[in-house]
């Protein structure tokens, strides 16, 4: 009986020092500056992993792959990223986030600070001409037409509102007798898509 207590006093903390070592193993641990996520390629392959977002400053992301492979892309290279749950999609080469997806119009907020220059695509350098908007300036997306975005300055949202969504009733009957802000824009997107 001894040596079986003796056996089983050893026995046990190996036994539970390396069970607890194979499970932080098996746990992935994201590095530093990297986010659950996926990349949609130009060919609409699917790439998923650990994304870090470098979209604002260098108009990139960075995916690390499970099979420990680190690659960047641009916004040249790809169609969308979704990082921690939020909507990139890559348009001419420029990045804009996602505020409000609807069947017949989305909103987008532009993502990327740089708006022009040189991009490498993977085989040859692309040159993307700025759209002279800001970081987080509007922008309108149609359905039908996912290459093109109409920017919304603010200087100049209210005209181009009522001109844009002078088929909806609902919109205009709540814009009627006011100037409308920029800020304003996610909440009659919404009401042009459930009214139209």
């Amino acid at each position: 009986m001894k040596p079986i207590l003796t056996i089983l006093f050893f026995l046990i903390p190996v036994v539970v020092i390396y069970s607890q070592s194979l499970a932080e193993s098996l746990t992935l641990k994201s590095p530093r500056g990297f986010q659950p996520g996926y990349i949609i390629l130009s060919d609409s392959s699917r790439v998923e992993g650990l994304i870090r977002n470098n979209i604002r400053h260098w108009s990139s992301i960075q995916i690390l792959q499970q099979d420990g492979r680190k690659t960047t892309y641009t916004a040249s290279q790809l169609r969308e990223a979704v990082i921690n749950q939020v909507r990139h999609l890559s348009i001419v080469g420029e990045w804009y986030s996602e505020v409000e997806k609807g069947r017949k119009l989305s909103l987008l907020q532009k993502a990327s600070a740089q708006s022009d220059g040189i991009q490498f695509n993977g085989n040859e350098p692309v040159a993307i001409a700025g759209d002279g908007a800001e970081y987080q300036d509007y922008f309108l997306q149609f359905a039908g037409r996912p290459d093109s975005v109409i920017w919304v300055p603010a200087t100049k949202a209210d005209a181009m509102i009522r001109e844009l969504m002078s088929n909806c009733k609902a919109v205009l009957e709540m814009i009627r007798d006011r100037k409308i802000a920029v800020n304003e824009l996610p909440v009659l997107v919404r009401r042009y898509n459930e009214n139209n």
